[in-house]
């Protein structure tokens, strides 16, 4: 189990709600709106409260949900857009120096020594969580997914995919973060 993991386990457990405090699901106390810091970036973010006045997760569980992009290591908050681009696992493995041995459990943990992540292992590739960031992604129509609680994907088709499963071959958006915004054209 990765580390990760682990604090996920400890620190992201559902807990019951005290009536009129305002304690998260995770079991700790909340405020609203509050900056998260982490991996060397700083967002200001807030939590989602419900009509109880609850919300499942702190700010400092939110904290411990962020990722390092697999490709500039920038910090992907949650609710931040991101890209799985892929890289031949042998490749990846000779330039880190992984054994066959390490980069099997790299895969089955699905985290890699830096806390990237591993989305999936296909014929030899690897697709790894990348992040949003125009001096990262090659495009924004390269967004397939939202870094959600308590650190997974909510996949989408990206517009890329919408362009390439058109008869036209092309394709349009309004937001790139909103599949419901893809059009083909």
């Amino acid at each position: 189990m990765s580390f990760r993991n682990l604090l996920r386990k400890v620190f992201c457990k559902s807990q019951e709600i005290v009536p009129g405090k305002s304690i998260a699901g995770c079991g700790h106390k909340f405020i609203k709106q509050k900056e998260v810091t982490a991996l060397g970036g700083t967002i200001t973010t807030e939590v989602p409260v419900d009509g109880n006045g609850s919300t499942p997760y702190c700010h400092s569980c939110l904290e411990k949900m962020v990722a390092p992009c697999a490709w500039c290591f920038e910090p992907i908050f949650i609710g931040s857009p991101v890209t799985l681009y892929m890289i031949k696992e042998e490749e990846f493995k000779n330039k880190y120096g992984f054994s066959g041995q390490e980069m099997e459990q790299y895969k089955k943990d699905g985290e890699l020594p830096d806390g990237s992540i591993i989305y999936a292992t296909t014929n030899g590739y690897l697709q790894l969580v990348g992040c949003g960031r125009t001096t990262c992604a090659d495009t924004g129509a390269d967004y397939c997914g939202i870094w959600m609680p308590p650190g997974k994907i909510e996949r989408f088709t990206s517009l890329l995919e919408v362009a390439v499963q058109s008869k036209t071959g092309s394709a349009a958006a309004s937001d790139l973060t909103d599949p419901e915004t893809f059009k083909a054209i």
